[in-house]
């Protein structure tokens, strides 16, 4: 039963969660409304642009687009290549997609996925930044041995 109230649970409380305080430095709306979230001098994240790059166990993750660009509110949808540790594009590889929301402790109730294109880039999507504040998008690679290795893209979504 409470397995079955936690998503609605979250969704009741998504809204709720952050405070300017805790995402970074906040000001207020120009309607004068709720204070107006904002995160980009916070040191964790970074300035959005095409090919920036993330690497772990010999695997880079080469962020190829953004749409929108940069990564905002909402739904986003990427594309990735993936890199071997010489440079050479890994087709079809396996690999896990989670937004998180790291000041929160809470990711998306959307599940993303990635979907292999066939010439080492891959369509990650839908990613539900729901909400303002610093979003870690973490994709995670299962090597020999069964162990995970996780590459990380930090961005602020403003809001």
């Amino acid at each position: 039963m409470l397995r079955a109230l936690f998503p609605l649970a979250l969704f009741l409380t998504a809204g709720q969660c952050g405070t300017p305080s805790d995402a970074g430095d906040g000001g207020t709306s120009s309607d004068g409304g709720a204070p107006t979230i904002t995160c980009q001098n916070d040191s964790r994240v970074a300035v959005y642009a095409p090919g920036m790059s993330a690497t772990t166990g010999g695997r880079t993750f080469v962020l190829v687009s953004s749409d929108p660009t940069p990564p905002a509110r909402g739904v986003n949808n990427w594309t990735v290549r993936l890199l071997d540790s010489a440079g050479n594009a890994l087709k079809d590889q396996a690999f896990d997609v989670t937004p998180f929301m790291p000041d929160h402790g809470h990711g998306s109730t959307v599940k993303a996925t990635a979907t292999a294109n066939g010439d080492g880039t891959y369509a990650v999507g839908p990613l539900s930044f729901f909400m303002p504040g610093v979003w870690r998008v973490t994709f995670s690679v299962l090597q020999d041995g069964g162990t995970s290795q996780d590459a990380a893209f930090f961005f602020c979504v403003a809001g």
